[in-house]
């Protein structure tokens, strides 16, 4: 940790909040969404607020503890990168779980490796108060930097394409709060955008539009089928002749992006009922993996039972009429979610 100054104590604030305005500029335009706390989703401006405080709790606690030393361009880097990064990580833990979490884990991991490496080093450099004092500082002035340096992948890997960032009206329809006696996400309460599942609205549709009503359709089969978080739906190029495809930890279902431009709006339904019940299968098997031992042998969880083995040694189909095929169309995983869609969707359409 380096012990000179390479600013002034009046530039370094000054800077500090230079580069804090720059910053917050770009990510307000670009990545800036709502925060969402348990079932709560708050509105623009509340999480603008406590985006600013968390700036301005670091931007207070760097000028604290380095007006004396330590006041580098890393120091000021991470006065504004952390508080940011800190943010993302609680905006975005439900919107990308596997990206936000594999960088908060790592943080985790290079931060007690350093803390341990660090006093274990210093053990011989003086017990006394002030001594230890000054190590606890440098010991946080450190992480500090540490953290802002790994967790800058939050905001590099979107900035650059690598992930794509969400639409903040397509995040706050899919993080509404929906378990309320006056429910919102039925059939009927929203009637206006299941209609556009008519074959004579949907080939006027692009395809952010068709997306929206997949959505709205996934969100009304959470609430159906019991389960305790939304679906976000998206498009993307799949494999083979594979149309749809849900991933139990990013709690998302992709669709195929040319089946969704130019399948009729029958199958696009059919493919988003499939993946949801695919979806419940999936928290049924979660509760069985939950519950005590004396309740697995219960009735309700027969086929959780059947569902775990088969995710456990899934089959998937290659399209080319293989066995593999025809192990992949009978497993019962496949037969159950397709019978749901078969049924549910005549009440759509």
């Amino acid at each position: 940790m380096r012990s000179t100054n390479e600013y002034s104590f009046g530039k370094f604030c000054f800077m500090t909040w230079l580069l804090a305005m720059i910053i917050i500029r770009w990510y307000m335009g670009s990545m800036f969404i709502n925060l969402k706390l348990g079932p709560l989703l708050l509105d623009t401006d509340m999480s603008a607020n406590i985006l600013i405080v968390f700036l301005t709790v670091f931007y207070g606690a760097g000028a604290v503890l380095t007006m004396d030393r330590n006041r580098t361009k890393f120091q000021l880097a991470a006065n504004v990168l952390l508080p940011i990064e800190i943010y993302t990580v609680i905006a975005y833990f439900d919107v990308w779980p596997v990206f936000v979490r594999g960088f908060l884990a790592g943080t985790i991991i290079i931060a007690v490796l350093y803390l341990f490496l660090y006093f274990k080093t210093r053990k011989k450099t003086g017990n006394g108060k002030k001594a230890r004092r000054l190590r606890l500082r440098n010991a946080y002035l450190s992480v500090r930097v540490l953290a802002a340096l790994t967790l800058s992948g939050l905001l590099i890997f979107p900035m650059l394409g690598f992930i794509q960032k969400p639409d903040p009206e397509e995040v706050r329809e899919a993080s509404t709060v929906y378990f309320s006696e006056d429910n919102e996400w039925t059939i009927s309460q929203q009637s206006a955008v299941i209609l556009t599942l008519q074959e004579d609205m949907w080939v006027n549709l692009n395809e952010k539009e068709r997306l929206k009503t997949l959505q709205t359709v996934a969100n009304i089969e959470c609430v159906e089928l019991g389960i305790p978080y939304m679906i976000t739906v998206s498009a993307r190029d799949l494999e083979g002749d594979v149309t749809g495809a849900y991933n139990h930890w990013e709690r998302s279902i992709a669709i195929d992006e040319e089946y969704l431009q130019t399948g009729p709006a029958e199958s696009s339904l059919e493919t988003i009922l499939h993946e949801c019940r695919h979806a419940f299968q999936n928290v049924s098997v979660d509760l069985y993996e939950m519950c005590g031992e004396q309740y697995k042998n219960s009735p309700v969880f027969r086929d959780a039972v059947v569902w775990k083995e088969e995710f456990e040694n899934y089959v998937s189909a290659d399209g080319e009429d293989t066995f593999e095929d025809m192990v992949y169309y009978f497993q019962s995983c496949e037969e159950d979610s397709r019978n749901y869609a078969a049924s549910r969707k005549t009440d759509y359409i």
